[in-house]
């Protein structure tokens, strides 16, 4: 019982919205319902005896009139029908019935006008309806949709999809695009289309040649290709208050094919614009919605999904571990490149149907001129701090090194008189006062020839001139 009910139901709902034959069905049921309504209205109009005595009285002319009787047989015993003749058989309770309709028609021929008038103004009206409601530039566009949905009298009409958006003239109107099916729909290789009825998606379509019915319409074209981001920078404030803003960000990404063929690998001869329903879905519902209140393309949507994550990784840091990372010896774009592909993004990017495959960071630049002045003067005092540190290394070596030149013609003095000692040879009970010359004049000497090779100032000549005034000094050698 319930399988005759689901089918009943079923030729029901084919009847009321079903397309192709079921136009044609459409079409044969509404003639047999003008033809019980024309009936019923003789009936109720028309006084019943007189109808039904015009009826048999048309129908008793009509069959004499198709029938024509055979001439009166002369008086006496009849003769014998001529050779050959045979009379017709009478026609079957059926036939009958129908012929007898049929001329009950064409005896009220003049109601039809009443029914078909109100048949012909109802498409008409239901035409300029059509026109009025979707906006449609030509009134034949509304009627043809009328009697191509009713009774699919005319051609369905097509719609080529292509490059990723319907491919139609600047002053086409088609309606498949302004109102939906029933039509013919060619998806070219590299698209997909999602359809959606009243209150939820209808399918979702690749390639090829289909059929939508009624009720059905494009919801929106996805292309399969590989798509390129660009735009020219990202304004954002860093850790410590300074704004920054990122140039040149390039980012590839395309329609997230699901768990089964993930990766950028999976692509094959076979099969190679993997997709996911799915992600149709995402692509088409889960949109960012702009300050107007207008829905964003899908690349602002996957742009906003970078951009936040380009934005909170600038927040997050100071100036100098963005433009200045030595200290730290990390990569700010690299950093950036890890939170765009972590799981995180990467679940935000498959709620909108998207895949990231690569993503390139420009520089950065920071709007704040008084950032570079002071960086510059701070870079001016690390090297002036280096160079008064070189100089006073090199000043201390001087030092160090007139110490140590002191320390050498103390030693070579001390050697040279010890030397002179041992020339003179003096002996014992010799004055010591004569030792104390001797000394004292070689003293001086070493001192003047010092004053000479290290350009010390105010060399004393004391020595040189005691021993030219003092005859009875020995003369010392060198």
């Amino acid at each position: 019982m319930n399988e005759l009910l689901r089918k009943i139901r079923y030729l029901f709902e084919a009847l009321i919205a079903g397309d192709r034959p079921w136009g044609c069905v459409r079409l044969v049921f509404t003639i047999l319902a003008l033809v019980l309504g024309l009936l019923l209205f003789f009936v109720g109009f028309t006084p019943l005896v007189d109808t039904i005595f015009k009826v048999f009285r048309a129908i008793y002319h009509f069959i004499l009139n198709l029938f024509p009787s055979p001439p009166p047989a002369p008086a006496g015993p009849y003769p014998p029908p001529p050779q050959g003749h045979v009379y017709p058989p009478p026609p079957s309770p059926f036939v009958q019935y129908m012929l007898d309709v049929w001329y009950a028609l064409w005896v009220h021929r003049r109601y039809f006008v009443a029914f078909l008038a109100a048949i012909t103004i109802a498409f008409f009206v239901g035409g300029r309806y059509v026109q009025d409601i979707y906006e449609l530039a030509s009134y034949r566009k509304g009627l043809r949709y009328v009697l191509t949905s009713v009774f699919g009298l005319l051609s369905y009409p097509s719609l080529e999809i292509a490059e990723g958006k319907m491919q139609l003239r600047a002053d086409e109107v088609n309606t498949l695009r302004e109102i939906g099916g029933p039509g013919f729909v060619i998806i070219r290789p590299g698209n997909i289309v999602l359809f959606e009825r009243l209150r939820s998606p209808a399918a979702v379509r690749s390639a090829g040649k289909h059929f939508i019915s009624r009720f059905e319409s494009i919801k929106d074209v996805v292309p399969l290709e590989e798509q390129d981001g660009v735009w020219p920078e990202s304004v954002a404030s860093t850790k410590d208050g300074i704004e920054v803003r990122v140039k040149d960000i390039r980012f590839r990404y395309r329609l997230y094919p699901g768990r089964r063929y993930g990766g950028f690998t999976s692509r094959t001869w076979e099969e190679p614009y993997p997709f996911s329903p799915q992600s149709v879905k995402n692509y088409a519902y889960n949109r960012t919605i702009d300050e107007k209140g207008q829905t964003n393309s899908w690349f602002h949507t996957v742009k906003f999904i970078v951009d936040n994550a380009i934005t909170d990784y600038v927040s997050s840091h100071t100036i100098d571990e963005l433009t200045a990372p030595g200290a730290t010896s990390d990569d700010p774009r690299g950093k950036i490149k890890q939170t765009i592909d972590s799981p995180r993004a990467r679940k935000s990017l498959r709620e909108m149907g998207a895949e990231i495959l690569w993503c390139e960071i420009g520089h950065f630049e920071i709007t704040d001129k008084r950032v570079s002045a002071q960086r510059l003067e701070t870079w001016q005092m690390k090297w002036s701090g280096k160079a008064d540190l070189v100089r006073a290394e090199g000043e201390a070596r001087r030092l160090a090194y007139q110490e140590l030149g002191r320390a050498e013609g103390q030693a070579e003095m001390l050697q040279s008189i010890a030397r002179s000692l041992d020339e003179l040879g003096l002996k014992k009970g010799e004055a010591l006062s004569r030792v104390r010359s001797i000394v004292l004049i070689r003293t001086a000497q070493i001192l003047e020839a010092m004053t000479e090779r290290y350009h010390l100032p105010g060399g004393d000549t004391t020595g040189q001139s005691q021993a030219a005034n003092n005859p009875e000094l020995p003369k010392l050698p060198g």
